[in-house]
């Protein structure tokens, strides 16, 4: 009785192994047979007054694709350098422009992207924003001759769904210091 049901298991055994190894190499030609797709996707800050009416906008475009295999993010990255006084020399003159230091601040956009995925009509990906902008200038104590930047800085990071072709909304907040707001728009349009 022993050696009959222990040479049943080793029979089950040898049998199962093929079923199992055939299930795994159909998995991996599965994977592989999935068509790698690209997109261009444009992303659109945009400054939006109360009605919610653009008022300041800028585009960023990048191509993106479904490779699963790809093992790289998208990045997009702009910038200027905002002079902003920091002190004067000591010369012994009254304040003018020509004996103010200055340092640099880097305002701009940064796009980062990754994890691409077609779901029908749909593309999922994730989106990390960090958008910095100068938002006017106010003047330094009772001084007339220097203004200080107001620097504006937006940062936002989530995954996304936008359906093909449509223009969406994935990110937005509302402006502090008034009643406008920023707002990221994208929109993802298939390359043949």
């Amino acid at each position: 009785m022993r050696k009959s049901i222990l040479a049943a298991c080793i029979l089950f055994a040898a049998f199962a192994v093929p079923v199992i190894s055939f299930a795994q190499d159909q998995d991996k030609a599965a994977e592989s047979a999935t068509p790698v797709h690209f997109y261009r996707l444009t992303l659109t800050v945009q400054e939006v007054d109360s009605s919610n009416k653009p008022i300041n906008s800028r585009s960023y475009a990048t191509t993106v694709s479904t490779d699963s295999k790809n093992p790289f993010s998208n990045s997009i990255r702009t910038s200027s350098r905002l002079p902003v006084a920091t002190g004067t020399f000591s010369s012994g003159e009254k304040a003018s422009t020509q004996n103010v230091q200055f340092t640099y601040i880097d305002i701009g956009a940064n796009f980062d992207i990754k994890d691409v995925k077609e779901l029908g009509r749909q593309l999922s990906l994730h989106v990390k924003a960090d958008i910095s902008s100068n938002g006017g200038n106010t003047p330094v104590g009772n001084s007339a001759n220097f203004e200080e930047p107001i620097i504006r800085h937006n940062q936002w990071e989530s995954p996304v769904l936008i359906t093909i072709g449509k223009p969406t909304v994935i990110f937005s907040s509302d402006a502090l210091e008034s009643k406008n707001a920023m707002q990221v728009v994208a929109t993802v349009i298939p390359i043949p």
